[in-house]
């Protein structure tokens, strides 16, 4: 409601129209039908633009779309690899860890983690951290990180942004500490406007 009732504002009335409109009612579609996935059909607008790319000649458009299908279907999925990579010996290794080996990535089954600036900002157990190193023993996977000594909303309107996970974040941290690599629930994108830190959760 908020966004319709200043959208004129923010992209001027000439582009106002019934889809701006349409975003009044999603709340009750949602209360009447579950959730927006059970009655959009983005899904299916958004595969076009790959059926598309299927196609190589002007005719027969169908038998080229299941021909192409078919041959995706009998190829083998690539599968993800998981677990730490890049072994090193550059620490940080809190005393109690030092007989465990060094990794420079994790790679887990969502996104890839690295003690590199921009892969390194994670929120883990929703509280934003820098991840400083990765251990491993036997089967045991650690990540060791520092979370921000101070961490606020961003934003409070027109809802505090810490509902999305988005923080405005000091430069300072807190001590070293250590948790398994499944306490990592988000990688983020770590952001800096003059003396402004901010951090933002990523979908993907």
């Amino acid at each position: 409601m908020n966004y319709c009732e200043h959208f004129s504002e923010l992209y001027g009335k000439e582009f106002l129209s019934y889809n701006v409109h349409a975003a009044v009612h999603l709340a009750d579609e949602s209360r009447t039908h579950g959730v927006l996935d059970n009655v959009s059909c983005f899904v299916f607008k958004n595969y076009l633009g790959r059926i598309k790319k299927l196609l190589r000649k002007p005719d027969a458009p169908v038998q080229q779309v299941v021909k192409r299908l078919l041959e995706m279907s009998v190829r083998t999925p690539a599968t993800r690899r998981t677990g730490l990579q890049k072994p090193h010996h550059d620490g940080p290794v809190p005393c109690n860890y030092t007989s465990y080996r060094q990794f420079e990535e994790f790679h887990g089954t969502a996104c890839t983690v690295s003690l590199n600036l921009k892969d390194s900002c994670v929120l883990i157990d929703g509280k934003p951290a820098v991840v400083r190193n990765f251990l491993q023993h036997a089967d045991e996977w650690l990540v060791v990180y520092q979370l921000f000594s101070d961490f606020q909303c961003f934003f409070n309107y027109p809802l505090p942004s810490d509902h999305l996970r988005i923080f405005s974040v000091s430069s300072q941290f807190q001590d070293i500490a250590v948790a398994p690599t499944a306490h990592i629930s988000r990688k983020c994108c770590y952001l800096r406007d003059g003396s402004q830190h901010f951090i933002i959760p990523l979908l993907h």
